[in-house]
């Protein structure tokens, strides 16, 4: 049976400060012989992107028969999936210029309200909720 190690995450499992250096998956790989290590880290990630992680590894890499470990880097539960990564949060900065008072309160109100520490804890639970339950389903041993 082949043992199969997955990290999902920002940029900590992804390595983006390492330069030349291994990541943390790849040292766990070799320290405890995994056969196959997959790294779906993204700089900038939220905890609510690595269930997108986790499912693009079932489409590209998942079988059954494997003896798969997980390991979820969570990230600042204020990150979130549902603002765009190059999106500028100044209410009044270029890319809003043209927009009128109201527009720019109701933004402003609808950001504020996705970001309360209430929701914001609420979407992360959510997220990590949902990594569990998949890992427990198909058989991945997770860790956080």
């Amino acid at each position: 049976m082949k043992k199969v190690l997955l990290t999902f995450g920002d940029s900590w499992p992804e390595g983006a400060e390492l330069g030349n250096g291994k990541r943390y998956g790849e040292i766990l790989q070799e320290q405890m012989g995994f056969d196959e290590f997959y790294n779906y880290g993204r700089g900038g990630t939220s905890n609510e992107h690595m269930l997108q992680q986790l499912q693009k590894y079932f489409d590209e890499h998942h079988k059954a028969d494997h003896k798969t470990t997980a390991i979820f880097f969570l990230t600042n539960p204020h990150r979130t999936a549902y603002w765009p990564q190059d999106s500028d949060f100044n209410i009044h900065g270029s890319a809003r210029q043209h927009w009128n008072d109201d527009a720019k309160q109701v933004f402003m109100q609808t950001w504020l309200h996705f970001h309360t520490d209430e929701v914001t804890v609420m979407r992360s639970s959510l997220s990590v909720c949902a990594l569990q339950t998949w890992c427990k389903h198909c058989g991945i041993e997770d860790y956080y």
